[in-house]
C-alpha cells in the first residue's frame, strides 16, 4: 500500500492517459469528489488503522508550518477518508498545472 501523497500521485498519474489529465486540469476538485476522489479513497485506503502514514503525509501537506517534532495524531480521524483524498486531488491538481 502506498504511503505518501507523491507515491500516490504518481501511481495515478501512471493510469491516466492526455485527455484525462487535461480533465484533472480544468476540473474543480470538488467535482471529483465522488469520482476520483472515491478512487482514491478505496484504492489507497487513507483510513485509520488501515494507512495511517498516508494520512501523515496528507496532514504534512495540508498544514503550511508542519513540524516534524509536533505530534499530529490528534488530527488523524479528521484527516481520513475525504479529508486525505481532498489534499491528494489538490496536490494532483498542482502537479498537473505545474
Amino acid at each position: 500500500m502506498l504511503k505518501t501523497v507523491e507515491a500516490v500521485i504518481d501511481d495515478i498519474l501512471s493510469q491516466l492517459n492526455e485527455v484525462q489529465k487535461d480533465e484533472i486540469r480544468n476540473a474543480d476538485i470538488f467535482e471529483m469528489h465522488f469520482s476520483l476522489g472515491l478512487y482514491i479513497r478505496n484504492t489507497y485506503q487513507p483510513y485509520v488503522g488501515r494507512n495511517d502514514e498516508l494520512i501523515i503525509s496528507c496532514i504534512k501537506h495540508d498544514i503550511e508550518d508542519y513540524n516534524e517534532d509536533v505530534d499530529y495524531s490528534f488530527l488523524m480521524a479528521k484527516y481520513a477518508g475525504d479529508d486525505c483524498s481532498s489534499v491528494i486531488l489538490r496536490e494532483l491538481k498542482k502537479r498537473l498545472v505545474g
